[in-house]
């Protein structure tokens, strides 16, 4: 039930896109946000600034806690169809992390890290609308860039696995033909 609400809420923040709305352009760099303890619900915190973008290309967005460590967030979106915003729902969480007493300023530090929560979603073609949620009850930051024209599979690490498969096809056909 509490999940259900939670969804519901976000989907209603999304819905209404006014309210301090920030345009994301991929490349832009870091843009942070910040969100503040709810006291009618200790459990959650709803994000100050909603994120809106176009995508014209694949593209990843990449949310990440900064500052001190220990918040997790939940990614919400709506998408850009016939006209109108239509809330998609949740995209899922930022990584599971400890809250400690660690602290950093730096956004790619922190999104590289596993001592701070962050995580990647990745985007098709369209427009859409962001917003999120710090699931607890502390105040805090958080940053979130858009990057474009990014590979589904980082073609380095994709070289490093089939170049042995590869070279072992050379290898059998080598030895078949002696």
């Amino acid at each position: 039930m509490k999940r259900i609400l939670i969804t519901l809420f976000a989907v209603f923040s999304l819905a209404n896109v006014s309210a301090a709305q920030v345009e994301l352009t991929s490349g832009g760099g870091w843009t942070d946000f910040e969100f503040a303890p709810n006291y009618d619900n200790n459990d959650i915190s709803e994000w100050a600034s909603t994120f809106s973008f176009k995508v014209t290309e694949a593209s990843t967005l990449t949310v990440t806690d900064f500052g001190l460590a220990g918040d997790v967030f939940e990614v919400f979106s709506a998408e850009f169809v016939s006209g109108a915003f239509t809330p998609v729902g949740s995209l899922g969480l930022t990584s599971a992390v400890a809250a400690s007493t660690l602290h950093t300023f730096d956004r790619d530090a922190a999104a590289a890290s596993a001592s701070w929560s962050s995580r990647v979603f990745h985007f098709g073609i369209g427009s859409y609308v962001i917003s999120g949620l710090a699931l607890d009850n502390r105040e805090g930051s958080g940053a979130i860039r858009l990057d474009s024209g990014v590979s589904e599979v980082p073609i380095p690490a994709a070289i490093f696995l089939f170049a042995p498969a590869l070279l072992s096809f050379f290898g059998l056909r080598r030895k078949s033909s002696v």
